[in-house]
C-alpha cells in the first residue's frame, strides 16, 4: 500500500482495524440469527443467490451497524487524507514508483483485451450477457 512505510499510516490503519473489529464483534447475536437462517440452506444445497436472499431479511437490523461503519469509514478516509497531506513529498515518490511499476509489468503479465486485432473476447459475464450491468452482488 501507499505510505505504508508512514508510521502515521500504520498507525490509521491499525486504529481503524480495531474500530470496525470493535463494531462487528458487538453484533454477535445478529451473526448467529443470520447463521441459523441460512444453515439449513446450506445443508440442502441452496443456491448462493437463495441464501442471499433469506439473509435479506436481515438488513433492516443491520442498518445501525452500517451507519456506525459508514461514519467509521469517512473518518479512516479524512485521516488518511491528512496523512497524505501532511506526506505528500513522500506519497507521490511512491505512487510514482507504483505507478510505473504497474505500466511495466503490464504488458509482461497478460496481453492486451482483445489480443491483436483489439476486439475484446465475447466470453459470458457474471450476471448475463455483455452489456447487461453489473450482476446484484457486487
Amino acid at each position: 500500500m501507499i505510505g505504508s512505510d508512514i508510521p502515521a499510516v500504520r498507525e490509521e490503519m491499525q486504529r481503524h482495524m480495531e474500530e470496525l473489529r470493535t463494531l462487528l464483534m458487538g453484533q454477535r447475536d445478529l451473526v448467529e440469527k443470520v447463521a441459523a437462517e441460512v444453515r439449513p440452506l446450506r445443508e440442502k444445497g441452496a443456491t448462493a443467490e437463495e441464501i442471499q436472499e433469506a439473509a435479506k431479511k436481515f438488513a433492516p437490523q443491520a442498518e445501525a451497524l452500517a451507519g456506525q461503519v459508514v461514519d467509521a469509514l469517512a473518518k479512516h478516509h479524512e485521516n488518511m487524507a491528512k496523512i497524505f497531506k501532511d506526506n505528500r513529498a513522500e506519497v507521490v515518490k511512491q505512487m510514482a514508483e507504483s505507478i510505473v511499476k504497474r505500466m511495466a509489468l503490464r504488458d509482461a503479465q497478460r496481453p492486451a483485451p482483445g489480443g491483436e486485432g483489439g476486439q475484446r473476447p465475447n466470453r459470458p459475464r457474471p450476471g448475463g450477457e455483455r452489456g447487461q450491468g453489473a450482476p446484484e452482488n457486487l
